[in-house]
């Protein structure tokens, strides 16, 4: 189980790092060129693929120990972030949509 705990806790910096760079990502967005902020999406996207390949892992992981899993405290610290991704990311393609309309008007 200690190995379980490992994963969901390395898993759980790497979507905290995810969250703190969509959400500087978010606070730049106004003074970035839209080559930065394509070049800032697309390393967003990345990070993002590897979340999904830790998802893909996690579920894995989750069959083989069961109910039991469920009941370690590293689990609720990824479900906290996971939620949070979800929130930032909602977050950042709204703002993404407005700066592009934006950006259609001046052109």
């Amino acid at each position: 189980m200690y190995a379980m705990e490992s994963f969901i806790g390395e898993a759980v910096a790497r979507y905290q790092r995810f969250n703190q760079a969509a959400t500087e990502l978010l606070a730049k967005i106004p003074r970035l060129s839209p080559e930065l902020i394509q070049q800032s999406c697309q390393a967003l996207a990345e990070m993002q693929q590897r979340l999904g390949e830790d998802q893909e892992h996690f579920f894995t992981l989750m069959e083989f120990f069961g109910p039991e899993l469920l009941e370690t405290a590293a689990i609720g610290e990824f479900q906290r972030v996971l939620d949070c991704s979800i929130h930032t990311l909602g977050v950042l393609h709204a703002e993404l949509l407005v700066y592009r309309r934006q950006f259609e008007g001046l052109g």
